[in-house]
Formats: C-alpha cells, sequence, structure tokens
C-alpha cells in the first residue's frame, strides 16, 4: 500500500524527508532541526549518519537544540543574540563556558565515562 507524505505521521515524514536528502548524495548537507518528530532510537542513528557523511567528505552544518545530540558534532559553533560565542570542539572548555553562560547557567556539560559520543 503506498501512503502520501502528507498521510505520514511526524516522524515517518521527518526519515523520508532526511532519507531523501542523502539519497541525492550532495556534497553539502544542510538541516535545520534534523531530529524534531524523531524518537531517541532514530535521532541517535540519524547523528550517527551525519557523522558516517561528514567522515566519508560531506559537509554537514545542522542546527540543533538539543544539546546531548549537538555534543556529538565534532565541532560546535554556539549562538546567542545572533552572535558567535564560541567555534570548537564539544570538549573544549572554552566551548563549554560558553554553552554553561548562554543559558544562563542552567545547565552543566560533563563528559560521561563510557558515552560512545564522546570518543
Amino acid at each position: 500500500m503506498q501512503r502520501r507524505l502528507g498521510e505520514l505521521s511526524g516522524g515517518e515524514r521527518q526519515r523520508v524527508l532526511i532519507a531523501r536528502a542523502f539519497a541525492v548524495g550532495a556534497p553539502v548537507l544542510l538541516l535545520d532541526e534534523p531530529t524534531t518528530h524523531l524518537d531517541a532510537p532514530h535521532q541517535r542513528a540519524l547523528v550517527a549518519g551525519l557523522r558516517w557523511r561528514a567522515r566519508a567528505g560531506v559537509a554537514v552544518a545542522a542546527v540543533l537544540h538539543d544539546l546531548t545530540l549537538a555534543l556529538a558534532a565534532d565541532r560546535l559553533l554556539v549562538l546567542a543574540g545572533g552572535r558567535l560565542r564560541a567555534d570548537g570542539a564539544p570538549g573544549d572548555p572554552a566551548v563549554q563556558a560558553a554553552l554553561v553562560d548562554v543559558f544562563g547557567g542552567a545547565i552543566d556539560v560533563a563528559r560521561l565515562h563510557g558515552d560512545p559520543s564522546s570518543a
């Protein structure tokens, strides 16, 4: 049975759109909140797929407000008020301090032992 895109759930529709972006083999992927409507396993799978593509030479830039997922990136650009506050690896103390500052001290960034995304 074929279903139209409009008949899919939000998560199903998001996965179709991401699959289409991957299928064209574009050398650059620009993604705005690509994990919206996805459950946790599909979010992790998407992040893993993006990391794999980046290591294969695809330029990947994604806007993510989910810090747990964003911290899995190779590089973070921390923005606040339309200005760049920090640029670097997730483990960079300056990047982590900028994140804490941007969120008004409401968060803390800590590396978890055995966290595969912190490798």
